[in-house]
């Protein structure tokens, strides 16, 4: 094993354990040919892997190229799936390589920890969308959301439920409180607050007190209309008398 190592270099860039987020890749081994000929058929498998219900979650990448030169080297990265479980990863990968005249098999042990991916939650003008690790969310990601009356108490949130696509679902004066959801994954809670309704202003006089004052300024003008009658009346009898010579 050691003349093999000698021949190819399968070693990892970094010491201490590889931190790999749900749903992305890291480089975490490095091969390097060794020989003063070509190597080819480069092939990695992972032999061992604790816990072993990881093993269908973590992705052990081949080299970039089957074909190495005299002094080349390549990467070799490691991915976790979006829903892998997080935590502690020990592993132990093989690497397979053959030159003129042999082949070699090289081991490396690994030891990775597995973050929980970035969920982000956006409020935009149209509603909320979501964010993976910066990038499209996975299928599978919903928003949730919980309503509490204006008057309500921390005991009168409702349970947490689907919002409709990505509307806010603001039917209700009160507070909602906002949240995205991938497995066991969340988003930071996004909270809001909707007003009542505006009171309603105090109306004009209506058409009834319109009207009755309008009534009002009717009578004097019938009071003063009858008075100016009453005048010609009264002038009238007089030129009447003038006229007899009374």
């Amino acid at each position: 094993d050691v003349y093999k190592r000698h021949l190819v270099s399968f070693v990892s860039p970094s010491s201490g354990s590889h931190e790999i987020r749900q749903g992305q890749s890291k480089e975490v081994l490095v091969v390097t040919n060794n020989l003063g000929q070509n190597i080819y058929g480069l092939r990695t498998s992972v032999l061992r892997c604790s816990p072993e219900n990881v093993r269908a979650r973590l992705f052990l990448g081949h080299p970039e190229t089957d074909f190495l030169g005299p002094g080349e080297f390549t990467f070799i990265t490691l991915s976790a799936a979006d829903d892998c479980p997080v935590g502690d990863v020990d592993l132990t990968v093989g690497l397979e390589a053959e030159f003129d005249g042999g082949k070699a098999r090289v081991l490396a042990d690994l030891s990775v920890h597995v973050e929980k991916g970035e969920l982000t939650l956006l409020l935009g003008a149209d509603g909320f969308t979501t964010s993976w690790n910066g990038g499209e969310s996975p299928e599978g990601t919903v928003i949730l959301y919980r309503y509490k009356p204006l008057d309500g108490g921390e005991s009168d949130w409702t349970g947490w439920q689907e919002a409709g696509g990505a509307s806010l679902g603001e039917t209700l004066p009160g507070y909602y409180e906002y949240k995205a959801v991938f497995g066991s994954t969340e988003s930071e809670v996004i909270s809001r607050y909707v007003e009542p309704p505006a009171e309603p202003e105090a109306e004009e006089a209506s058409e009834a007190d319109v009207s009755g004052g309008g009534g009002e300024s009717g009578d004097q003008e019938s009071e003063i209309e009858s008075e100016h009658e009453s005048d010609q009346g009264i002038e009238a009898k007089n030129g009447s008398k003038n006229d007899t010579g009374e």
